[in-house]
C-alpha cells in the first residue's frame, strides 16, 4: 500500500481585526511550525504579518513556501489574507486556486477570498489540497440583520463552487476555515448539506471553526486524530485546529 508518512496539518485565526504586534504574529507562527508541516491563515492582512511568516518560516533551517509568496503578500496583504503555507522539505507546490469570496461592505468586510494549493508529497508523491477561507462574521443566524445574512449566502455558494471546482481533478482536499457559523443556525444546516454533498467530513468540533476532508478518486485520506492549539499558547484569540493524517492511494 502505498502511503505518506503522517504528518499534521493545522488552520489559525491569527487575528488581523484588530491587527497584532509583529512579535505576536512571529510567536503564532512559531507555535504552528512547531505543529505541523502545513499551515492555512486566516486575518493574515497586514504587511508586517508576512514580513513576519518570512522571517519565521521563509528563512528558517527547512524552509517554507507561501500562497501568496511572502513578497507578494506584504505588497498586497488583504488579497492574500487567506493563505496556505509549506515546508518545502516535505511538500512541492503544483499548483494554485484562488476564486472570490465576496467583495468588501463598508463597515462589514473587507474583500476576501477562497484559496488552495496543491501540493505532491516528496517522498510518494501522492497529491492532495489544501485550503481555506473566511466568511463574514454575523451573519448566520435568523436575527442577524439581512445584509450580512444575503453575504453569508454568497459565502456558502462561493465554498460550495470552489469545492466543486478542486474536486474535478480527482485529488483529495484538506480545508479548514473560520466560517463564523454556530451550531444550529441556519447557515450551519446549509453548511453540512455542502459538506455531505460533496462527501466530506467534518473533524473535530462544529463551529465557528471546521476543519473538513475529502476524500479523492484515486487517494484517500486516514486521519489518525484531531486537536487544537489551545488559544492559552497563543497570541490570537482564535485556538488552532489541527489533524495527523496521511494520504493514502487506492487499491
Amino acid at each position: 500500500m502505498l502511503s505518506t508518512d503522517w504528518f499534521r496539518f493545522a488552520g489559525m485565526n491569527i487575528k488581523g481585526t484588530p491587527s497584532m504586534p509583529r512579535a505576536a504574529v512571529e510567536h503564532d507562527l512559531m507555535v504552528a511550525r512547531r505543529n505541523a508541516s502545513v499551515l492555512v491563515t486566516q486575518e493574515f492582512r497586514w504587511p508586517w504579518y508576512f514580513a513576519a511568516a518570512h522571517k519565521v518560516l521563509g528563512r528558517y533551517k527547512a524552509p517554507w513556501g507561501s500562497s501568496p509568496g511572502f513578497r507578494s503578500g506584504r505588497l498586497r496583504p488583504v488579497s492574500g489574507a487567506q493563505s496556505v503555507k509549506w515546508n518545502t522539505n516535505d511538500w512541492k507546490r503544483l499548483r494554485t486556486h484562488r476564486a472570490l469570496l465576496h467583495e468588501g461592505v463598508g463597515g462589514v468586510s473587507e474583500s476576501r477570498a477562497l484559496r488552495a494549493v496543491l501540493l505532491k508529497d516528496t517522498d510518494t508523491r501522492l497529491r492532495c489540497w489544501f485550503g481555506t477561507t473566511h466568511f463574514v462574521v454575523g451573519g448566520d443566524e435568523q436575527s442577524d440583520s439581512p445584509l450580512r445574512k444575503r453575504i453569508m449566502r454568497i459565502d456558502l455558494l462561493a465554498f460550495d463552487e470552489f469545492i466543486a471546482d478542486l474536486k474535478v481533478g480527482g485529488h483529495p482536499i484538506i480545508f479548514q476555515m473560520d466560517a463564523n457559523i454556530h451550531r444550529g443556525s441556519w447557515a450551519y444546516t446549509e453548511l453540512l448539506a455542502i459538506i455531505e454533498k460533496h462527501g466530506g467530513t467534518i473533524h473535530g468540533d462544529h463551529g465557528v471553526e471546521y476543519l473538513l476532508t475529502f476524500p479523492g478518486k484515486r487517494i484517500d485520506i486516514e486521519v489518525k486524530d484531531d486537536w487544537i492549539i489551545p488559544t492559552s499558547r497563543l497570541r490570537t484569540d482564535h485556538e488552532g485546529r489541527g489533524i495527523t493524517a496521511r494520504l493514502v492511494a487506492k487499491h
